[in-house]
């Protein structure tokens, strides 16, 4: 009798040790924060030192893809990779380096009559806007807080218009080199007000550039500025 609980508490362990963390990843398949919707979840799985085997699901736990990163996240695509329809037919398959497709990739409608090939080559990162990254930029020195010294410059600078929209929406690309450029506000400002938050953003000297683990890269970042309530 005591072997056998001895037996099925160690077969309990060894599930429990076995089986795999889901991520929850949200729209754009990267990880959700706990304000997200988690529309697909990953599972990973350590397979050397530097590489994951990775799977992507859909909410339903249909698989969307399966392939490699260097991360544990999957944001960093490497090698050969799957893609599937929600009916588990084939919808694309090919190569990743750095996270972008190259080489040839073989397509496939729903039905499973082929697609034309597409062809990746010369990706050229510098010119490469992307959403996420490994490590997002930061803003230097004293302002790593974006939000909050958004929020004291412009009630400093008394801009009550701005402060009554609250949630604001800002958008801005923070380049390789760390420069702030292609900035973007809420379309409920005016010309006035948008102008009033550029200075106030170009008031932050510098920012870190984010990353892809091996590189700077180009990252577009988006903020919902809340003001406080008086």
């Amino acid at each position: 009798m005591q072997r056998s609980i001895l037996y099925i508490l160690l077969s309990f362990f060894s599930v429990s040790l076995c089986a795999q963390e889901l991520i929850p990843l949200n729209h754009r398949l990267a990880p959700a924060d706990k304000n997200e919707t988690a529309l697909y979840f990953l599972e990973s799985k350590l397979i050397d030192s530097t590489n994951f085997s990775i799977k992507i699901f859909y909410s339903d736990m249909q698989l969307l893809m399966t392939g490699y990163a260097t991360d544990n996240t999957g944001q960093q695509l490497t090698g050969a990779s799957a893609w599937y329809y929600k009916n588990g037919s084939l919808q694309a398959e090919g190569d990743y380096t750095n996270g972008q497709k190259t080489g040839t990739w073989k397509r496939y409608n729903v039905d499973g009559s082929p697609k034309a090939d597409r062809h990746y080559s010369d990706v050229n990162m510098n010119n490469i806007i992307f959403n996420s990254a490994l490590k997002m930029p930061k803003a230097n020195g004293d302002f790593e807080n974006f939000e909050s010294f958004i929020i004291d410059e412009v009630i400093k600078d008394r801009a009550f218009d701005i402060v009554a929209l609250s949630p604001i929406k800002i958008q801005f690309v923070v380049s390789k080199i760390g420069r702030v450029q292609d900035i973007k506000f809420d379309d409920r400002l005016s010309n006035h007000e948008m102008s009033v938050l550029d200075e106030i953003i170009k008031r932050i000297p510098s920012w870190r550039p984010g990353s892809n683990g091996t590189q700077n890269i180009n990252v577009r970042v988006n903020y919902s500025i809340e003001f406080p309530k008086s």
